[in-house]
């Protein structure tokens, strides 16, 4: 169920499927918005009226991306993930997913994941994204 090339996410039940594609449509809205928003660091985006993202360099090879969704006064971080653009050099048992360069923390499927997909941003590949200077 559900439609990872076509941009439908929610029904998709293979997480290196969806990773495949919410990542560097993440990485894409952060690169084209990079928004700065109280209480949440780093580069920011908020889409839709309920839902954050959020990157933040942790060193030299890793980001750590989050989504944050909810009502404004219940706000719950529904995605955490590290991402790396070397992956030779991590923990394969940490960086399970896309060839060893994403590591999920938490994950709370949602409505969230095809409002992320429903945005005009281009993805940016985690390559791109470390050459850039937005994290």
């Amino acid at each position: 169920m559900g439609i990872v090339q076509g941009c439908l996410v929610i029904g998709v039940r293979d997480r290196n499927s969806v990773l495949a594609v919410i990542v560097p449509k993440v990485l894409g809205i952060l690169a084209a918005r990079d928004e700065k928003l109280h209480g949440f660091g780093g580069c920011c985006a908020q889409i839709t009226g309920s839902t954050i993202l959020s990157a933040g360099r942790i060193n030299a090879h890793r980001l750590l991306l989050s989504v944050y969704d909810g009502p404004e006064a219940a706000i719950l971080k529904v995605l955490s993930v590290h991402v790396t653009d070397f992956p030779a050099a991590m923990d394969r048992a940490f960086y399970r997913y896309q060839n060893g360069s994403v590591a999920v923390l938490s994950w709370r499927r949602g409505r969230w994941e095809d409002a992320i997909m429903a945005e005009p941003a281009a993805p940016v590949s985690i390559v791109d994204a470390f050459r850039g200077t937005r994290f």
